[in-house]
Parts: C-alpha cells; structure tokens; sequence
C-alpha cells in the first residue's frame, strides 16, 4: 500500500537534518522524486518507507548479514557521497570529452588520406 504523506516525510528528512538532496542520495533516488514525495504530487512506495525505518535507525547498509551503522552522521556520509558523485561526473565527462576528440582526430586523418589519395589518382 502506497501513501501520500508530504509533512511527515519532511519532517522525516528534516528531523535527520537532511537536504532534499542528501536524502534522495541515502535513499537511492533522484533530487526531483524527493521534492514529488514532498508536494504530495507522487505516492511513496513501501521500499521507500522501509528504507527511511533504516536510516532512523542509523543504518546505512545491510552487507553479509551485518546492519552497517557508521559512527557519522547522515548528512555527512550523504554529503560526501554527493561529492564523490559529483566528482565522479566530472571524471566521465572528462573522459567523454577526450575521447570525442580523438575520434575527431581519427576522422580527419582519415578524411585527409582519402583526399591526398583521390588526388593522387586524378593526376
């Protein structure tokens, strides 16, 4: 059974001193599904709500039959998270990045060969 609950999951977030986004990061979802739950527009699903029951409890992993209870708070573990994301992001977009350009390099060197070639054909 799904519920719509904008002010107790609020007050759920707010009361770990979470930020939207650092709860949407601890519960696997994206920043917009957490802003939904909170304008009541979406219903939260069950998995949501037993993951909040978790990270009330200060758990933040289950991993060979151990609840993993780090000695941090929520908001930092969620903040450094969203910092390695982030960098993690960067990284990619970095290597996109360069390897967009040696294909491009690859086709102009590809484009100059068929014409110093087609060139040499005519002549």
């Amino acid at each position: 059974m799904k519920k719509k609950a904008p002010k107790w999951f609020r007050a759920w977030r707010k009361g770990l001193k979470l930020t939207q986004k650092q709860a949407a990061y601890l519960l696997g979802l994206k920043s917009r599904m957490v802003q939904n739950y909170e304008s009541g527009t979406h219903d939260i699903p069950l998995y949501i709500r037993l993951a909040m029951a978790s990270l009330s409890n200060g758990v933040t992993d289950f991993e060979d039959n151990e609840f993993k209870r780090p000695g941090k708070s929520l908001a930092l573990i969620a903040s450094a998270g969203l910092a390695a994301s982030k960098e993690a992001g960067k990284e990619e977009k970095a290597r996109k990045k360069v390897k967009k350009a040696e294909a491009e390099e690859a086709r102009a060197a590809t484009t100059a060969k068929e014409e110093t070639g087609s060139g040499a054909a005519q002549a």
